[in-house]
């Protein structure tokens, strides 16, 4: 299959109403959301099609989310070796939502949550919306790239905290955990009577042939007491669908969140249902071809970034399609974000928006054309060279 990037259309993007772009004036280009400017999937918008042909604006049948249940089920397993039931399945209309829920059914008023940081600014938020505190999880940075240490987690639990939010693979850093490390992280979530919200958003976007293993997945023990939530938006490029699932491990310590009533959830659009149902049940082919994509995007602005900018040390993401960059060694502050934005005209994600240990750096996704691209990384080389000119 051909390159699900190859196409994109900067102007017609920029004319459309999506956020990423539609939100931005010319000439700045847009690179601060996790969104890809990849071409749907043609399976999904030919199912789309022939709903929208047959005129199925209505309410969804009774047996979607059934049906979604079953695809996500049979995903898994052939994608991530994980067996699981669809009766367990429950499905949402975004991932933040289940975790939200989690946070409020699982946890106790002022009690400590527990998040590796830095960390997507919307579970952070969510934290504290609800009355929690956050119990941050340092990453530390090594020659090896980005660890956590599980003696935070032990920490973690002896203030107080139960509940451990678990982004695998990570948003920001790309990070994806190993069999061992999860294995370390499953005897303490045991141990110490824990739950874990696992949220797997970037599972199937894992690149250079590393595996994404289910932290539920490692035990009936450990799958009892998780709530594992996921959606096909950013691994088929379906943010705007609104369509995402939870599985919820059988076992006792998760009955609250099975007492959330359907009117609580909302009920998943038509659209939702019938594009994340095409994307699982027929859409690998075109998902190793973006994760191609993918791969060559990276590779190309590590490179880039190597040979223009030698002093930063940018850490290879292991899955996803979003750079984490450390900008501090060109001592731009605080919030290089800002630098990025008004003197590259390449609008990023301030570091400082994903929480403590975000500051000096830039989130960047990188998943669009190698034209574009190549100007975004071509705008922050000039930006720099003419700031220190100016210096």
């Amino acid at each position: 299959m051909s390159d699900p990037l190859a196409t994109v259309d900067a102007e017609g993007l920029r004319a459309g109403w999506g956020l990423k772009w539609g939100g931005l004036e010319a000439p700045v280009l847009p690179a601060w959301i996790a969104e890809s400017d990849a071409e749907v999937a043609p399976v999904i918008l030919e199912a789309l099609d022939r709903m929208l042909r047959a005129g199925e604006l209505t309410y969804p049948p009774d047996e979607a989310p059934g049906q979604l249940a079953e695809a996500f089920a049979a995903h898994v397993e052939a994608r991530h070796g994980w067996r699981i039931e669809p009766d367990d399945v429950v499905a949402y209309t975004d991932v933040v939502q289940p975790v939200s829920f989690a946070i409020d059914r699982l946890s106790r008023p002022a009690e400590p949550v527990m998040i590796h940081t830095p960390c997507y600014g919307a579970l952070e938020e969510e934290i504290r919306a609800l009355g929690r505190t956050t119990w941050p999880l340092p990453w530390h940075r090594s020659s090896l790239g980005w660890s956590s240490r599980i003696d935070d987690v032990v920490a973690g639990a002896d203030a107080g905290a139960r509940l451990l939010l678990l982004v695998n693979p990570h948003n920001p850093t790309g990070r994806v955990w190993s069999r061992s490390e999860l294995e370390e992280l499953a005897a303490v979530v045991d141990e110490r009577d824990l739950i874990v919200v696992a949220d797997e958003m970037f599972a199937d976007l894992t690149l250079d042939g590393r595996a994404h293993v289910p932290f539920a997945s490692l035990s009936d023990d450990i799958a009892a007491r998780t709530v594992t939530i996921t959606s096909a938006a950013k691994s088929h490029n379906l943010g705007g669908v609104r369509c995402a699932v939870a599985h919820l491990g059988a076992g006792s310590a998760l009955d609250p969140m099975r007492q959330v009533s359907p009117a609580q959830i909302g009920q998943v659009s038509n659209l939702g249902f019938v594009a994340t149902i095409a994307a699982w049940r027929h859409g690998d082919e075109w998902l190793d071809a973006f994760r191609a994509s993918i791969t060559e995007r990276r590779d190309r602005a590590l490179a880039f970034l190597g040979a223009q900018l030698p002093e930063l040390d940018v850490v290879a993401p292991q899955a996803g399609f979003m750079l984490w960059l450390d900008l501090r060694p060109l001592a731009l502050g605080d919030r290089p974000g800002d630098f990025v934005t008004e003197r590259a005209l390449v609008r990023v994600a301030d570091g400082t928006s994903f929480g403590p240990g975000g500051e000096g750096f830039v989130r960047m996704t990188i998943s669009t054309s190698t034209a574009i691209l190549d100007e975004m990384l071509e705008r922050l080389v000039v930006a720099v060279d003419l700031w220190r000119a100016e210096r």
